[in-house]
This record gives structure tokens, sequence and C-alpha cells, in this order.
């Protein structure tokens, strides 16, 4: 579960992200874009990059099973390579789900839509 602090930080860091997004995409139709459009796309990209970054550290979401973890755990496990693989992804997906609800139920409570 995210503490209160988090739930914000990552609803400020959505509300970002798609002003970044949609600043990005009004440049983006410009047919022969200047150097100045040119690196204010570049500062975009890096701030959606920091962001993402940002969003990952606070969901401190599993990360994905390196194929050293996928061996040992095959060594003492009767499972498959498939069986492993997909139970990492199913951990990573139920609490990013649990998240995504979290996210929701915050904004919905605090009128945030």
């Amino acid at each position: 579960m995210l503490s209160e602090e988090q739930i914000k930080k990552l609803v400020e860091l959505e509300k970002e992200e798609m002003v970044l997004i949609s600043r990005k995409t009004d440049f983006a139709k410009q047919e022969n874009p200047d150097d100045k459009t040119k690196i204010e796309i570049q500062r975009i990209d890096l701030r959606l990059q920091e962001i993402e970054n940002e969003a990952d550290e606070i969901k401190d979401l599993p990360k994905l099973i390196t194929r050293d973890k996928l061996a040992k755990e095959l060594e003492v496990s009767n499972r498959t390579e498939d069986e492993l693989i997909e139970e990492h992804s199913n951990e990573r997906d139920r609490k990013q789900f649990e998240i995504e609800e979290q996210i929701r139920k915050y904004v919905n409570e605090n009128n945030l839509t």
C-alpha cells in the first residue's frame, strides 16, 4: 500500500506527464521544426523519462525476473520456465493494479477528475 503522500506525488506526476505529452504532440505537428523546437522536444523527452523513473521508484514494483534468478528457481522447483515467468509477471501486474486502484480511489474521493 502506498502512503497518501506517495499517491499525491503519483497524481502530480501523471498530470505533468499529460501536459508534456500534449505539448510534445503540438510541437510534432510542425512540418519543419526549427532548432529551438527540436531542443524543446528533447527537453520534454528527458522530463518524461524522469517522470517515469520517479513513478517507478514510488511504485516499487517487483523487478522482472532475470535469467540467473530463473535458472536458480528452475533448479529448486518442479515448475516450468513458463510457469515461473508467469508467476513473476502476475505478481508485478497485481501490484500495478493495486496501485492504480489506490490512485483512482484517491482521485475520486478528492474530486480530482
